[in-house]
């Protein structure tokens, strides 16, 4: 008798504890809120459709992840298997969604909605191969509602802040279309999509193929049966295999370059790219020159060929668009039209206020791209950081008033440690433009990214960031300063120095440039002087004294090595500036020293097969984006290597310098 009424009695205390678990919730909860998870308890589960994609699967164990962090157990089922008295969070195109107007196949694009619906969240989204618009709404669903950070890619760039209560409006119903329709100046490794999506980085069906004319008529193929595609200069055909120049009088050609580009958007592309050749030279036969009445305007006989290419396009294929370089020849606006057509998108590779205020008066109903040297492993200070976060906000608001849709990098993103604030707060930025500001986005950064130790780090990067401005505002790649003209120069007259072809400024369409500083060593001892340098080790070795968790101490490891290729690189340039002016056996000792330490410390990046070693525990993270040893040496950089042998102390043989001091410059 006493073992079934204990048996009763077990069966009774179930519904009433569950009972009890919900009056907890509706008293914990303000009426204006949905209370998903509170006081360690959390009734909710993360419901997938039947079918799914498996990102979509990755994306809700991530939810799972980061409630648990708080202590809210929950699971991930699909909707056929989901528990019928517990609420959910359904995720893409369940059954619910679709019975509340929410179809997957509504958006366009990386957009999504969240609806509260009953006791149930809806996050949809576009969910059509790479074009994951719900994971963008599960990623800021995490970071609105449940303090997830995503700070870098890997396990260890994503932070669980401390979120005792997660809620969201009761009467959320909110829809979210993203300003970028596709932003490739991440680096896109296929283990970074979370992060990528998390932060703007978003993947689209565009085909990018550069400059592209060779690929419609390639030279191996044509130039030997049809020379007369091949630009008349110097009184012969071109015969050149790089970088290949075109008579396009010839309306073979133009022919040859619709056909390509329409056989891209059969295969698939929604975007296809139209670029003349890299170095472009005009073809000088009488047929060319008489083209469109334009003479020697080869300005706008460029881009009035590329429109009506464009118009061939739109009428044998009237969704697709065209996406034209504004680039060299074509730099600045036509002066014949004032208006493209609808098809048509322009890809600005300058984007300097100057730049974009020239463009601003024109009509491009399909809006715009922008071709970026923010960051990479170029222009003077190589893997260096280059810009400020200043400097970013006002560039995105810059983009979002002239309708830039569009991000193509001419480098990807290389440095998670010195630069990862700035890449923070440039993918964030385009959350929302207007709303978002630089100081607030840092401050989130910091303080998810080092925990206790933030001051410190705070610190850190505000040295750094100061001592940037001046590089990020006047000297960094596509400053608004290098295309005005100098007082002593007249435009035509210079080279572009930004640019490795190597050619006049007049043919590149460019109003002229006249910079100060061209030497990479110059530049390195303006930005991290010695005292500068001290000072960021000093906050840079609090902070690691002060690291909590493993998360955190591998986050600084990062730094540290990324710092300390800025303090060797940094001591090397001073010892060498130091030997110059006293070239005497100390100085000389001083700096081989130096070179020394520099080797040893590019040697211990890499393992013994030559394959740069990922950061301690964090597995996805390779310093430098897994760049080669000679690059971030600096030896083959292009700055450097142009350079004479004899001031490029990095490409020194440490041995015979000993023995056989080089030969100074005067």
């Amino acid at each position: 008798m006493n073992k079934l009424l204990k048996k009763h009695l077990q069966y009774l205390i179930i519904p009433v504890l569950f009972a009890v678990q919900v009056i907890l919730y509706a008293h914990a909860a303000p009426r204006d809120r949905l209370v998903l998870a509170s006081n360690g308890q959390c009734r909710y589960q993360v419901i997938l459709p039947e079918q799914y994609q498996e990102p979509l699967e990755k994306t809700a164990r991530l939810i799972s992840e980061a409630f648990a962090s708080n202590g809210f157990p929950v699971a991930v089922v699909t909707e056929d298997r989901k528990d019928p008295s517990r609420p959910g969070i359904y995720l893409g195109d369940t059954r619910l969604a679709r019975e509340n107007g929410i179809w997957s196949s509504q958006f366009r694009d990386w957009g999504y909605r969240f609806k509260v619906v009953g006791e149930d969240l809806v996050i949809g989204g576009s969910c059509q191969g790479e074009r994951l618009g719900v994971v963008k709404g599960v990623c800021d669903f995490l970071h609105n509602y449940a303090g997830t950070r995503f700070l870098a890619p890997g396990g260890t760039g994503i932070e669980f802040l401390g979120t005792p209560v997660i809620s969201v409006p009761a009467d959320l119903d909110h829809s979210h279309t993203p300003m970028l329709k596709w932003n490739f100046s991440g680096n896109m490794y296929a283990d970074e999509w979370l992060y990528n999506i998390a932060t703007n980085h978003f993947y689209d069906d565009i085909q990018f193929g550069g400059h592209m004319w060779h690929l419609a008529v390639p030279y191996e193929d044509y130039f030997h049966i049809h020379p007369e595609y091949f630009a008349l200069i110097g009184g012969k055909r071109l015969d050149q295999e790089v970088r290949s120049q075109y008579c396009i009088s010839n309306a073979r050609v133009m022919e040859l370059i619709t056909r390509y580009l329409v056989g891209l958007t059969d295969a698939g592309a929604e975007i296809v790219y139209l670029a003349q050749p890299d170095g472009f030279r005009p073809c000088e036969c009488g047929a060319c020159y008489d083209l469109y009445g334009t003479g020697d305007d080869w300005d706008d006989k460029v881009w009035l060929f590329h429109i009506d290419i464009a118009r061939a396009v739109q009428k044998e294929r009237p969704d697709a668009k065209v996406l034209m370089l504004s680039y060299q020849a074509t730099t600045h606006p036509p002066k014949r039209i004032s208006a493209f057509p609808e098809n048509t998108m322009v890809l600005l590779s300058h984007t300097y206020k100057e730049a974009l205020d020239e463009w601003s008066r024109f009509q491009v109903p399909a809006g715009y791209a922008a071709y970026l040297q923010n960051f990479g492993n170029y222009f003077f200070t190589n893997y260096l950081p280059k810009r400020t976060p200043v400097w970013l906000e006002a560039q995105a608001r810059r983009f979002h008033e002239m309708n830039i849709i569009g991000l193509l990098p001419d480098a990807a993103i290389t440095c998670y440690g010195l630069e990862g604030p700035l890449y923070y707060v440039w993918g964030r930025m385009f959350d929302d433009p207007t709303g978002n500001h630089a100081e607030k986005l840092l401050e989130e950064y910091y303080s998810a990214a080092f925990g206790q130790a933030v001051e410190p780090m705070r610190a850190f990067f505000g040295i750094l960031h100061d001592q940037l401005e001046y590089f990020s505002e006047w000297l960094g790649p596509r400053s608004a300063t290098h295309f005005r003209v100098g007082l002593d120069r007249k435009p035509g007259e210079v080279d572009d120095n930004l640019d490795w072809v190597r050619v006049p400024t007049s043919r590149f369409g460019s109003r002229g440039m006249h910079r100060g500083i061209t030497d990479p060593a110059q530049v390195l001892s303006i930005i991290y002087q010695p005292g500068t340098v001290l000072r960021m080790e000093a906050e840079l070795e609090k902070a690691e004294a002060m690291a909590g968790s493993d998360k955190v101490k591998r986050r600084l490891a990062l730094v540290r090595q990324e710092m300390d290729y800025l303090k060797h690189l940094s001591r090397v340039n001073y010892l060498y500036n130091a030997y110059r002016i006293s070239p005497d056996r100390a100085s000389l000792d001083r700096l081989a020293g130096a070179l020394d330490g520099w080797h040893l410390l590019l040697d211990s990046f890499y393992d013994p097969e030559g394959k740069m070693k990922p950061v301690p525990g964090w597995p996805e993270m390779h310093p430098f984006r897994n760049s080669g040893r000679g690059g971030l040496g600096l030896v083959t950089a292009r700055w450097w290597k142009d350079k004479e042998p004899e001031d490029n102390p990095f490409a020194w043989d440490r041995k015979t310098i000993r023995t056989n001091p080089p030969v100074l410059p005067e």
